[in-house]
């Protein structure tokens, strides 16, 4: 027995020696075959931010996004997603992998788990291989720029639970699609699928198929381009479901929310963005049988519904805690459309046209709701009424936005009541006095937004100390700087513009701003220096605009993003350090400001906007960047740089030619000279505005700058030393351009403002742009706006035909071409340039007939062909008529209005003195002759007809003796009422 026992015991450990020997070794932790495919994965990608700098040494399970077994040592998981962010919390590309994902992953045997989000694969395909990886569970290639169809091979990945292939992407417009998603169903373990943005149209069996899928618990089919069902069976059973996303999509009606779903266990539902009521002729959407009684959160927004009765769902919504109806059309509040929505803690009901009194919509809704509710938004609902009732009865209120509706009167006492944490009335007119007892006891009040009304905020106003933002723009704060702000303990945001304040900043005020984040105080009379303190604040947005400050700039803080002190009386030099890195936007036009641009402008790679014009400044832009100094796998983020009006002298600045993504430059009137670099056409492919105006500039204008004519909405080269002929786009151009849409600019310059209340958007302040001879000011957007300006130059030869071809195509406003040394006849085809409305053709030695095609032009407004060498009849019709002879004067050849000069044939006839007169004369006499003779003419007809017809004669007669009659005994009864017999 003994013997047995020990045999059996030998056995068993020779068995596990014999497992323990046949697992492959480790290679210090990292089996040598898996090792080598990581290596040759590596291999494939592109990591221009080193990411993978730790995939060395001989342990791949250290490396940086693989996880290995503990038991086995295989590698289990790779996780590459890429985790950095931009400014506006995008995926930042410049730390996204790229490159092609090698099938060397198949030899990680063991990989259950693999991710892939936000990194770049240069538009290229899903790979096949991927469904070969059959020990997945987890597969996320979330916005990795895949394109094309999603491969089938997917399906063979049985274990798998969680698939993202959604590509709401950033860096593509091509999309990923799939024609057939017969191969989910292969998937009985799946949990979670998102395939947002992927475009499934030609799946028509997409209801039934997400039902084969037991597993699903939840899922995102947003923007898919879903369409309805071609067939539609009775009942879909999807019990397990826990959220459904259907948002964005192109239902034609609503006949697959008319089916009979089992949505037991379902808690959030998005069906936003479908415009059902775009679409829908009945009314079967409101009598939807689905079972809901978990649901907590539901969002039916931006759906246009219009018919307020679609709020009366068939729906058991008792679970029900958010509802967000915003954008959907509704006219008004039917009685009784919450009734059964007791449990709601959160409604929104935002852009919607409800257009009645703010005391109706409180006594519509029912008690129950009214005292749960936590959370309401009725923004941009043209309320009307006051505030009173409101907050009377919904006294659970947490957070109330009602900006942009038509409010009126004061802000009620009964407001500090409610326990606001969120309380936003902009926009509105309430008026009134905001004094010391308002929101005195909101003791947890963080947002308090009463921007743009009437209101006057009292000097002994004591803020709640919890206040984090303040928003009081346009309101009535001065004319003393308000001292309350020293209360102010918690804040971070805090925006006073135009506040009619007229005082210096106290020296308290730095020290208690030091905190802030957010600080406007534009548009005041608020005068002082700029305190030296700033330097040491944590400020990411500071406005100081148009005010009275004076004095030098300090020292600007480090975490500075946006910063304009545009339009005051700062002096001095620019700051010779610029610590904030970071800094996105420097507005600093408008002041006294002298000296050089410091050489440490260079550091601030992510400036965006740049505005230094009307200031004193001098000497060279720093040559920041050359070839051999610069990364060119990064282009500079620059799209405005606006330099006007200084004294800056050197080159055209070479740095721009790493600034691809620019859109406006303004270098004018000042004293730039050289000539234009040839790059300029293709680097800066991207430019819309170009000023260069009043410099010394000089040399041939370069022909590739005609690549930026497709795209350039204003173009002012005018006051240069410019030589050559004019630039012209090629024939081959003008065929390409023929069917493209003209792409005008839309508010590039917008600042926004972090707390997203309505700052506004501003244009570089404001541009000036010469046309209809006078200098017109524009301010904000620049929509369509078309100018090319190259007047006062030397330039030579003809006016290009293709030139003023390409501006018919592109719908020119303005054209200058004045003071060169321009020759030949005007185009023939400058008839045909329909939107012009401004036209310089002045002084040059332009020869020929002025061409009649100009007749044509209905909206022109400004003409002026004077002292050029020009002959023949002056053409007349439509808004010719309107000009005098200052267009034409200084051209010896022309002749007829508005000229004092006739054309006789084909020679001109001179009028002097008595002849004059006389052929004057003579043209009145025959004005009369003809009026006379039209007279005699028409009194000889009706006296033939009278004679010659008897009827016509009779009926005359008759007529006029009734109305003889009637006038007699009109006249004899009036005179009987007025003064009896």
């Amino acid at each position: 027995m003994a013997r047995r026992t020990i045999l059996r015991l030998a056995l068993i450990l020779c068995f596990m020696l014999t497992r323990i020997l046949s697992v492959p070794k480790p290679l210090k932790g990292c089996i040598a075959k898996e090792h080598a495919a990581l290596l040759s994965f590596k291999e494939g990608l592109e990591d221009t931010s080193n990411r993978l700098s730790t995939w060395t040494g001989d342990d791949c399970c250290v490396w940086k996004g693989i996880t290995c077994s503990k038991k086995i040592g295989h590698v289990v998981r790779l996780d590459l997603r890429n985790t950095h962010v931009d400014d506006d919390g995008e995926p930042d590309i410049d730390y996204a992998l790229g490159g092609n994902l090698s099938s060397s992953l198949l030899a990680l045997r063991h990989l259950n788990y693999l991710d892939l989000s936000s990194n770049y694969f240069n538009e290229s395909q899903i790979p096949e291989f991927i469904g070969s990886m059959s020990n997945l569970r987890y597969l996320n290639l979330r916005r990795t720029s895949f394109i094309g169809s999603i491969p089938p091979q997917l399906g063979n990945l049985s274990n798998l639970i969680y698939l993202d292939l959604s590509c709401e992407d950033f860096y593509s417009i091509r999309p990923v699609y799939s024609k057939d998603l017969a191969w989910l169903p292969h998937l009985p373990l799946l949990e979670y699928l998102d395939m947002s943005y992927v475009n499934i149209s030609t799946v028509a069996n997409w209801a039934q198929i997400i039902t084969m899928l037991p597993s699903l618990k939840h899922l995102y089919f947003s923007y898919c381009s879903l369409q309805n069902l071609t067939y539609s069976p009775s009942f879909f059973n999807l019990s397990n479901l826990v959220t459904l996303d259907i948002s964005g999509n192109s239902f034609g009606d609503t006949t697959f929310l008319n089916l009979g779903w089992n949505l037991t266990s379902l808690k959030y539902l998005d069906m936003s963005g479908n415009s059902f009521g775009d679409k829908t002729r009945d009314k079967t959407f409101l009598n939807l049988g689905w079972n809901l009684t978990s649901l907590k959160y539901l969002d039916m927004s931006g759906n246009s519904f219009g018919d307020k009765t679609f709020l009366n769902l068939g729906w058991n919504l008792t679970s029900l805690k958010y509802l967000d109806m915003s954008i959907n059309d509704f006219n008004g509040i039917l009685p009784g459309m919450f009734n059964n929505l007791c449990n709601i803690k959160e409604l929104d009901l935002s852009y919607n046209p409800i257009n009645i009194d703010i005391t109706e919509l409180v006594h519509v809704l029912p008690q129950c709701l009214r005292s749960k509710l936590q959370s309401l938004n009725l923004e941009f609902t043209n309320l009307i009424g006051n505030l009173s009732s409101l907050l009377e009865h919904m006294t659970s209120l947490r957070t109330l936005n009602l900006r942009y509706n038509n409010l009126t009167g004061p802000i009620p006492y009964n407001i500090r009541a409610i326990k606001l944490s969120y309380l936003d009335l902009g926009r509105n007119f309430l008026d009134g006095a905001v004094s010391k007892d308002h929101f005195v006891n909101l003791l947890n009040l963080q947002w308090l937004l009463l921007y743009e009304n009437p209101l006057i905020v009292d000097q002994n106003w004591v803020p709640p100390v919890s206040l984090r933002w303040v928003n009081l723009k346009s309101c009535k704060l001065g004319p003393k700087f308000p001292p309350w702000i020293r209360r102010l303990t918690n804040i971070i945001g805090l925006d006073i513009s135009n506040t009619s304040i007229v005082d210096k900043v106290p020296e308290w005020f730095w020290n208690t701003s030091s905190h802030f984040l957010y600080l406007d105080l534009s548009n005041n009379q608020i005068s002082g220096k700029i305190h030296k303190a700033l330097q040491v604040t944590f400020f990411t947005d500071l406005y100081l605009q148009n005010n009275l400050f004076e004095g030098p700039i300090p020292p600007l803080p480090k975490n500075l993003i946006n910063l304009d002190l545009s339009n005051n009386s700062l002096s001095g030099p620019l700051p010779s350090m610029f610590r904030a890195h970071n800094l996105t936007r420097l507005f600093l036009q408008k002041n006294l400001l002298n000296g050089t641009i410091p050489a440490s402008i260079c550091q601030l790679h992510n400036l965006w906007q740049i505005d230094l014009s009307s200031n004193l400044l001098t000497g060279h832009i720093p040559m920041c960047w050359t070839d051999t100094n610069f990364n060119t796998s990064k282009d500079l983020e620059l799209s405005v740089l606006i330099l006007r009006n200084n004294s800056l002298a050197g080159t055209f600045p070479f740095f721009l030619k790493y600034c691809q993504g620019l859109v406006f430059l303004d270098l004018s009137y000042n004293e730039f000279s050289g000539n234009l670099p040839s790059w300029i056409g293709e680097k800066l492919s991207n430019l819309l505005f170009l000023f260069l105006r009043s410099n010394m500039f000089s040399g041939n204008i370069p022909v590739q700058i005609t690549n930026l004519y497709k795209r350039l909405q204003i173009l002012d080269l005018a006051h240069n030393n410019f030589s050559g002929s004019i630039p012209a786009p090629s024939v081959n151009d003008l065929n390409l351009w023929n069917d493209e849409p003209r792409f005008y600019y839309s508010n590039p310059l917008y600042i926004s403002d972090p707390s997203n209340f309505d700052t506004e958007g501003i244009l570089a302040d404001s541009m000036d742009v010469l046309t209809k001879g006078t200098s017109l000011e524009y301010y904000g957007v620049f929509i369509s706006v078309t100018s090319f300006d190259l007047s006062f130059n030397s330039l030579a030869g003809e006016i290009p035909e293709r030139l003023v071809s390409y501006f018919t195509l592109t719908g020119l406003n303005s054209l200058n071409l004045s003071g060169n040394h321009l020759s030949g006849n005007i185009p023939m085809n400058i008839g045909a340039m329909q939107a012009l409305e401004s036209l310089d053709l002045s002084i040059n030695i332009l020869s020929g007939e002025i061409p009649f095609s100009l007749s044509n032009l209905t909206f022109l407004g400004y003409l002026n062909f004077s002292y050029n060498n020009l002959s023949g009849r002056i053409p007349s019709g439509n808004q010719l008529q309107t000009f005098d002879e200052s267009s034409y004067i200084g051209n010896s050849g022309l002749c007829g209005p508005p000229l004092s000069k006739n054309c006789s044939g084909n020679g001109i006839t001179i009028p002097q003195g008595n002849e004059s007169r006389k052929e004057d004369g003579s043209d009145v006499m025959s004005l009369y002759l003809g009026i006379c003779i039209g007279f005699i003419f028409g009194l000889w007809l009706v006296f033939c007809v009278f004679l010659f017809k008897r009827k016509y004669r009779i009926a005359y007669f008759r007529a006029t003796d009734d109305l003889y009659d009637w006038v007699y005994v009109f006249v004899v009864s009036s005179w009987k009422r007025a003064f009896g017999k």
